[in-house]
């Protein structure tokens, strides 16, 4: 190390050769210029292959779009931007805010069913709510009295709104009675509608009468039918209102007042004095045999001394010939009927009693009568010969008893009732 001198020479080891290792390229941004790949050795550092540089791209220009302002919200102007790094290329500037257009909320006054509001405002251009409205609560209905609508119902009519009604049936309270039902009449009863006062009538129909009553009633017609004024003659109209009397049962009775009883009474009392008295003078005022009698409008011919023969018919609808006429106190059988006995241009209908034995030839000559009834069975072809002669009769009914014995002497009297011997066709049933 002093002189220099080579004391053990150096021998030469060859070089070792350079370990490559990549440099990494570098992309272009818009302001910065970029590398392609190189190399260099990763013991020395030697750049091997040399990078190059790649140019900036410069930037991509993006609109911004401008933005409008709201009422509430500031708006911003157009700018633009590099659409590759973001960079602003030209800055957005703020619209301010328009601030609100104020509009007025119409208020709406409340009705009977609706709520109202109160006036409000917003704005015209972005319907925000400045003011706002408060509710008002619907009125409610307002009604007035009820008016009648007739049978249908009755209405009332809102204060507040005239085309607010409500109509709805009648609320009848009870009947009552306007006019009480008899038996003749019908009564009438009505109920009134307790909310507007219109009032339904119906008809309360007629009293229906008991068997009891009609059966009464019809004995009490009889008795009051006797005349005020009693003679011989109503000898039968008074024996039939006892009869009347005395087929009413004890209930029946019950419902007979004391003066209706008192007159039948009375009629039989007053009866039984003039038959006494008749009797005393029967034997000389008896009527002589052949002499002609009238008894109730009634002609009859004295034939013997308790006998008699029907002779003139009242002229009345329908004639019923008694079996016995009561003449001055003294009781007498009907057994005939003379010539002509109903030619009264009223009779239609002529019954004749149990007692009849002989219907004379022309008995009802001119006579207009069309139905004849008999009730006797003493009746014989030479008894009733030519009788029927120049009459209108075209039925002779038989009614002598039961439905057995009148289908017995119907057989009997087709046989006496004919054309040739009554002198005229009928029909007898």
């Amino acid at each position: 190390s002093v002189c220099g001198e080579i004391l053990e020479s150096q021998e030469e080891i060859p070089a070792k050769g350079h370990i490559p290792v990549k440099l990494e390229a570098k992309d272009a941004t818009c302001t910065e210029a970029g590398l392609t790949e190189g190399s260099k050795c990763s013991v020395c550092e030697e750049i091997l292959k040399a990078q190059e540089e790649i140019p900036a791209k410069g930037h991509t220009p993006e609109v911004m779009p401008a933005k409008d302002a709201t009422c509430t919200e500031s708006g911003l102007t157009e700018g633009t931007k590099c659409s590759v790094c973001g960079e602003i290329l030209k800055a957005q500037e703020e619209i301010p805010a328009k601030g609100h257009t104020p509009v007025k909320l119409e208020a709406k006054e409340a009705t009977c069913t609706e709520p109202g509001l109160t006036e409000g405002t917003k704005c015209s251009v972005c319907e925000e709510i400045l003011t706002a409205q408060e509710e008002i609560p619907a009125k409610g209905h307002n009604y007035g009295e009820w008016i009648s609508d007739g049978a249908s119902g009755h209405t009332h009519i809102c204060a507040n709104d005239a085309s607010h009604k409500e109509s709805v049936p009648h609320a009848f309270g009870d009947w009552k009675t306007v006019k009480e039902a008899t038996y003749d009449q019908a009564g009438l009863k009505e109920h009134t509608c307790t909310a507007c006062g219109f009032k339904e009538q119906e008809e309360i129909p007629k009293k229906q009468k008991s068997v009891d009553q009609i059966v009464t009633e019809n004995a009490i017609s009889i008795i009051n039918n006797l005349p005020a004024s009693i003679s011989i003659s109503d000898e039968a109209a008074v024996q039939r209102a006892r009869a009347a009397y005395n087929s009413l049962s004890p209930e029946q009775k019950k419902l007979v007042s004391a003066v209706t009883l008192e007159k039948l009474i009375s009629a039989e009392s007053r009866l039984e004095t003039i038959k006494e008295a008749a009797n005393k003078k029967s034997v000389s005022s008896a009527p002589a045999i052949g002499s002609a009698v009238t008894v109730s409008g009634q002609k009859v011919t004295v034939t013997g001394a308790s006998t008699i023969t029907y002779a003139k018919a009242p002229n009345k609808k329908s004639v019923k010939v008694p079996e016995t006429m009561t003449i001055s106190g003294k009781k007498y059988t009907v057994t005939a009927i003379g010539p002509k006995a109903f030619t009264g241009s009223k009779i239609r209908t002529v019954t004749i009693g149990k007692s009849i034995s002989v219907i004379s030839k022309n008995a009802f000559a001119k006579s207009k009568a069309t139905k004849l009834i008999v009730k006797t069975k003493l009746l014989k072809k030479k008894s009733v010969k030519g009788s029927l002669k120049s009459s209108k009769v075209k039925t002779v009914q038989v009614k002598v008893g039961s439905k057995k014995v009148n289908k017995q002497f119907v057989k009997k009297y087709k046989k006496v009732f004919t054309k040739k011997n009554a002198g005229k066709k009928v029909a007898v049933k």
